[in-house]
């Protein structure tokens, strides 16, 4: 004799269904923020020039008059504020933090500036850096903006995910090299993008005739992405965001990616 056995009375069976648990809602802006559109810009591994090309990106859109901003994401080794020369500047008011604010009117946000010395050591676990950027996201005063850029960390950790998961993403732009190893870290930063169903706006290539191959563009063809830009090694590009003087560039070194970004 066959027995049925009926869910209804117990607290969970494996002849029930499992159901995916509901999506974490999106966290919004401080109030007194209006943005337009949200942008992280990732990469799978460090050292690829992410921060660079967020940076390059925020100098190029300002100068179209757009109304630009950048969060520093890459906590462990925040780079944002040597390039625009801002060591200090954020200020906390009755209603929030304040960015500190370029030279030419690029707001930045860094857990650097909230550091006592820059050089600080930051040792906290993966899920404090996650929670310290909710944070940052939620309490600073960004005021109206048209674009802002999320420098990523390396990888796909728990920071990354937290972008994906909980912030408005209007898309990712991911930054490789033509080096094969490279582009499959990189492979995995679109892989995780897709599947949290954020759109990989494209491709950039960095150090485009440093090192030889065609990874990047193999990977671009394989996603159906386009490869945006290729960025070449120049002594000129990195000593400007060495020196801090990235908003003293006069060439456009990133011209199809801004124009995609201004058309979004």
């Amino acid at each position: 004799m066959s027995e049925h056995h009926n869910c209804g009375g117990c607290g969970g069976c494996g002849s029930k269904s499992q159901q995916a648990p509901p999506p974490d809602p999106i966290l919004a802006s401080h109030p007194l923020s209006q943005i337009k559109t949200v942008i992280g810009i990732g990469g799978g591994k460090g050292g690829t020039g992410k921060s660079l090309v967020t940076g390059l990106l925020a100098v190029e859109l300002a100068k179209k008059g757009h109304k630009i901003a950048i969060l520093d994401g890459d906590i462990l080794s925040p780079a944002i504020p040597c390039m625009f020369y801002l060591p200090q500047g954020v200020t906390k008011g009755e209603e929030g933090l304040y960015p500190a604010i370029s030279e030419h009117g690029i707001k930045v946000m860094s857990i650097s500036h909230l550091l006592e010395q820059e050089t600080d050591t930051v040792t906290w676990h993966s899920a404090v850096m996650a929670g310290i950027l909710q944070q940052l996201w939620t309490n600073v005063v960004w005021d109206k903006l048209d674009y802002l850029f999320i420098d990523l960390p390396p990888g796909t950790g728990d920071v990354t995910l937290t972008v994906l998961e909980k912030l408005p993403l209007d898309g990712v732009i991911v930054v490789s090299t033509p080096q094969t190893i490279v582009n499959q870290a990189a492979e995995r930063t679109i892989r995780l993008s897709t599947e949290h169903q954020v759109p990989v706006l494209g491709l950039i290539e960095n150090f485009n005739g440093h090192f030889g191959g065609d990874a990047t563009e193999a990977l671009a063809s394989r996603y159906q992405i386009p490869l945006l830009d290729r960025l070449p090694f120049d002594p000129i590009l990195t000593d400007a965001a060495d020196e801090g003087k990235l908003e003293s560039l006069g060439s456009a070194y990133l011209p199809k990616t801004t124009a995609m970004i201004e058309r979004l």
